[in-house]
């Protein structure tokens, strides 16, 4: 268990593990993101092979969103009338598993590459509700 790097959360590590822990990792990660047997007030995301469990009061979409509205309705640029949001004013830049919610509710999300099979599924399902572009992709061509 890594708390050092985290105020507000846990990382879990697949290789700080004990072998039989290990072995069972894969079933701990689909867990998580099903999950199952996460209290409703905390979140859980995947990332680099680890699992970050954290208050769902944070979280990369939180602080987005936050962002969008501290700085988009504090200045007089002429949108005050339209409803802020990340679908409506935000592009984002992702690249895991953890940056999926963000992503999402974003108007655009652009991946570098695809860094996992869960990613590549989440851009090949169209109704992912979000717009989602690889903007590299050797095994499709896309450079």
């Amino acid at each position: 268990l890594d708390n050092s790097g985290y105020a507000t959360a846990y990382r879990i590590n697949r290789k700080h593990q004990s072998t039989t822990l290990a072995l069972t990792f894969d079933e701990f990660i689909e867990k998580c993101a099903n999950k199952e047997g996460i209290p409703d007030e905390l979140g859980c995301s995947t990332n680099l092979g680890c699992v970050d469990i954290y208050p769902t009061m944070s979280g990369k979409k939180k602080c987005a969103d936050y962002l969008v509205k501290r700085f988009l309705l504090s200045g007089d640029d002429g949108d005050a009338l339209q409803p802020i949001s990340l679908k409506t004013h935000a592009t984002c830049l992702c690249d895991d598993d953890n940056d999926i919610e963000m992503a999402l509710a974003c108007r655009a999300a652009y991946l570098p590459s695809v860094t996992s099979e869960s990613i590549r599924s989440l851009v090949n399902n169209t109704q992912s509700g979000g717009t989602l572009v690889v903007t590299e992709d050797a095994t499709k061509c896309i450079i």
